[in-house]
């Protein structure tokens, strides 16, 4: 969606993106510390001023460094380089509703267009159902309107929030993964000292985030443990015939291969590279295993071919959106 909407802004304004961004918001605004892009960065003589991003290995009990990468399908969705400084400025812009957007954008950019859905049990506390706005997410806090947008790529975590009505902002930063959970514990305390909640009201931030984490990592392990140990039907075709290209426009192309007897895809040659491995399920479905190539995280997806009337195979949908509910994204085959 963000990069379909950085598309559009080239289109109409004729401007390269990263050319849009630089002469019409972080120029007015004084955003010297801001690039686009690792190129852009490298264009400016700036390399030396970046954060290395950190995954933590678990296993090793160690955190480990995340290479830099250049993403440009991300485009709109990522790709801006920044600091805690400069984006204080973007925050203020927004909260004080000054240039260089005129007012009508600033009120289109907070206004709601959709319910984001989530569970009863995920609800914070004195918390408002959440609405999705123009890349921002609004909703109240005590009764005070609370307007943010957070983002994480592997290895970095960012948090942006700001109260209107005490004009009020603020912008975290971090560079590893679980930097989010700690960006989400310093700004619930920072908003409760503001609102000078008396402390036996207050809630215990920590053993929130604590407590969705611990949650999270038991869905994933669950997830990963879901398969079947054995197949309740077999495969309508040997497993070879699987193997092939397939294509759908909206991604890069998987290679599906056989390799020690499952199937596999190499899919490191994009943004945020991942390998793809196979385990049968029944009939044409499968389990996909999606492995991170930055920071090795997995997790387990639903996979399922389609095969045509002559029995050879047409398709293959993955379960590569989370969001979607098991809806599946469908790559036809084209080799």
């Amino acid at each position: 969606m963000y990069t379909v909407a950085s598309y559009m802004v080239e289109v109409l304004s004729g401007e390269q993106f990263a050319e849009f961004l630089q002469s019409r918001i972080w120029n007015p605004l004084q955003m010297s510390n801001t690039y686009h892009d690792i190129n852009g960065i490298q264009a400016r003589n700036a390399t030396a001023l970046l954060a290395h991003g950190y995954h933590w290995d678990e296993r090793a009990e160690h955190y480990v460094k995340i290479p830099f990468i250049e993403q440009p399908e991300a485009q709109g969705a990522g790709l801006v380089f920044s600091s805690v400084n400069d984006y204080a400025k973007w925050i203020r812009a927004m909260i004080k509703r000054t240039g260089p957007l005129p007012l009508a954008a600033h009120k289109e950019l907070v206004k709601p267009r959709a319910i984001m859905l989530e569970e009863e049990e995920d609800r914070i506390p004195f918390y408002s159902q959440a609405l999705y706005a123009l890349g921002w997410v609004v909703e109240t806090y005590r009764g005070l309107t609370v307007i943010g947008h957070d983002g994480s790529v592997p290895g970095f975590n960012s948090l942006m929030r700001y109260l209107p009505e005490l004009e009020w902002g603020i912008v975290i930063f971090g560079n590893s993964n679980g930097a989010g959970d700690a960006a989400e514990i310093v700004c619930g305390h920072l908003v409760d000292e503001l609102l000078s909640v008396p402390t036996p009201e207050r809630l215990d931030w920590t053993a929130l985030q604590r407590e969705h984490h611990e949650k999270s990592k038991q869905e994933e392990k669950d997830r990963m443990q879901s398969k079947p140990l054995e197949p309740e039907l077999a495969m309508s075709v040997p497993l070879f015939q699987y193997a092939g290209k397939y294509q759908n426009v909206g991604y890069h192309d998987l290679i599906l291969e056989v390799k020690d007897g499952k199937l596999w895809a190499d899919c490191s040659d994009r943004t945020f590279g991942f390998v793809l491995s196979f385990d049968h399920v029944s009939g044409d479905t499968f389990v996909a295993e999606i492995r991170d190539v930055l920071d090795d995280t997995k997790r387990n997806v639903g996979a399922e071919f389609q095969l045509g009337a002559l029995g050879e195979v047409e398709s293959l949908g993955v379960e590569f959106v989370e969001e979607m509910k098991a809806e599946m994204i469908w790559f036809t085959k084209v080799e």
